[in-house]
């Protein structure tokens, strides 16, 4: 299969891709790695959520590039991660990556596959980490709808990272997204970025997990960013995002829980320092109007400033 990864590509679980029949306009596209603790909790709260959505799942496997390491709890905990995906969506189309490709590659690939292959119009990205609300991905849907036609917005979400309590006066309004956890996009959008993550993808599948710094700079670099190439997570699909004039946008509401304590970076000291457990959890439905040329103007100025963007 034609896919942004050049990893070798398994497809297994109850759906084979060549019979699959699109049932819904919106895809939710589960990834994970090592972390079963976590999958398992946040898997069952999107079951909860689900109302008539397709799921497709994407597995990452052992981290197997040359010159490379990988750890025995990886095996076992990649190992776990397929066993959950056939307990918990027994009839869903399943995709097992060879390596372990990171976030940033994972999210081209989703795409590719879920816009190109596939023939989703929207998809709505989980990782492992964010236990959903009931009405999280019906919220989702509202967003999706009431920003469809606007150019400027490149993703959606339902997770704002807000500390007030629920009788928060925003509680009711959107913001910019400080993170892509458990955000929506639209098959247009991908249309957009598709030839800038190939770049992107080409030059870290090249390299494995080795450092390929300097081309990562480089490629910033000719975008208009200032090059920092420590953007390589988020950092990678927000800059091309604001490379298109668009920026993520959430709902002020937390309509999710943030349970990611360890991870590849995250720490429980910065979890802690974050008071991601104190952050109170939203199981409303969402109704705002679409917000208007002051927010995405000024949003748009900002989140371009803070990477750097020369024009």
């Amino acid at each position: 299969m034609d896919r942004v990864l050049s990893t070798k590509l398994l497809v297994s679980g109850g759906c084979d891709v060549l019979s699959l029949v699109v049932m819904s306009s919106l895809c939710v596209a589960l990834m994970a790695f090592n972390r079963p603790h976590y999958q398992e909790e946040v898997w069952r709260s999107v079951r909860e959520a689900l109302c008539g959505q397709d799921v497709v799942v994407f597995i990452d496997g052992l981290a197997d590039f040359d010159n490379c390491y990988f750890r025995e709890s990886d095996k076992e905990g990649a190992q776990a991660s397929r066993r959950i995906a056939q307990d918990i969506f027994p009839d869903s189309l399943v995709f097992n990556n060879s390596t372990n490709v990171g976030c940033p590659v994972q999210w081209g690939g989703v795409m590719s596959t879920v816009f190109d292959q596939l023939g989703y119009q929207e998809c709505l990205i989980l990782e492992d980490d964010l236990v959903l609300s009931p009405r999280y991905i019906q919220n989702t849907e509202y967003l999706l709808d009431l920003l469809h036609h606007e150019p400027r917005a490149g993703m959606v979400g339902c997770f704002g990272e807000r500390h007030h309590p629920n009788h928060d006066p925003y509680l009711d309004c959107l913001t910019t997204a400080g993170h892509l956890w458990g955000m929506a996009t639209w098959k247009n959008r991908w249309d957009l970025w598709r030839n800038d993550f190939y770049h992107f993808c080409h030059i870290t599948t090249r390299h494995g997990r080795k450092p390929c710094v300097k081309e990562v700079e480089s490629l910033y670099k000719s975008w208009g960013f200032r090059g920092d190439a420590s953007a390589v997570n988020d950092g990678a699909l927000m800059q091309i995002m604001l490379k298109n004039n668009q920026i993520p946008v959430t709902t002020v509401a937390n309509c999710a829980k943030y349970i990611g304590v360890q991870g590849e970076f995250g720490t429980p000291d910065y979890y802690n320092e974050q008071r991601y457990s104190d952050m109170p959890y939203y199981d409303g439905h969402i109704n705002m109007p679409c917000p208007g040329e002051d927010f995405f103007g000024h949003a748009l100025s900002k989140l371009k400033e803070s990477y750097g963007l020369q024009n």
